[in-house]
């Protein structure tokens, strides 16, 4: 923090500190102008490094932090003014298997990365888990209905956690969520794009992996 404030004053420029693993957390002050808000947090992984709230909970922000990582959850008394859960997140209830890495933001429930991940990074271990519904984790943790934030890193496993959340009854105003098979030149055709559009949500900005969906006024929802 200390760096940034120094540089800031010596170039005359207003340099913004990040925590975000790609600057997201800075980009996501563009769109959110709110001194306070909810939020909710699905592959949140570590309360500080590489997170997308941090900030905001420095901010005077809460909301709710889910990982299926039990040793990096139990990190979050760091946040103690938000609620944390160590859960896996899929668009049912089942028994699926959680592969784990040394290098925790990329361990994923998607098989189709395993091999392709186990090349790049460190493998640790698998383990069995019982995935839950996001809807049904914010049922169970009396989230409040209007969610300012919702961001989604979960390593390929993106699209199964946005479907399990009732749109009907939960309504993020912003949405953050990685978007692996994303392709400028046809874009439109993405199913995860179809679905928030269908959901009434716009594409405001796609950087490094990551794609930043507004709700859109009522009036204009088709």
């Amino acid at each position: 923090m200390a760096i940034y404030k120094l540089v800031s004053k010596i170039l005359g420029v207003n340099l913004r500190e990040s925590f975000s693993q790609f600057g997201e957390d800075v980009i996501i002050q563009f769109f959110i102008r709110k001194s306070k808000g909810f939020f909710v947090d699905i592959g949140c992984n570590h309360p500080i490094n590489f997170s997308n709230t941090f900030e905001l909970y420095k901010r005077g922000w809460t909301g709710i932090n889910v990982d299926a990582n039990p040793d990096l959850i139990k990190k979050f008394t760091l946040r103690p003014k938000d609620i944390s859960v160590c859960e896996a997140v899929s668009n049912e209830v089942k028994e699926m298997t959680f592969y784990e890495f040394e290098e925790t933001e990329v361990s994923t429930l998607d098989n189709r990365l395993l091999k392709e991940w186990k090349e790049r990074w460190r493998y640790k271990n698998a383990r069995k888990v019982i995935t839950k519904t996001l809807t049904q984790i914010l049922d169970e943790n009396s989230i409040p209905q209007d969610i300012d934030f919702l961001t989604i890193d979960v390593e390929g496993h993106d699209f199964e956690v946005l479907i399990s959340l009732d749109f009907e009854r939960y309504h993020p105003e912003l949405i953050l969520i990685e978007i692996h098979d994303f392709n400028i030149k046809n874009y439109e055709t993405n199913k995860l794009l179809q679905f928030l559009d269908s959901k009434g949500y716009d594409l405001i900005g796609y950087v490094t992996l990551n794609g930043y969906f507004r709700r859109r006024p009522k009036s204009k929802v088709a």
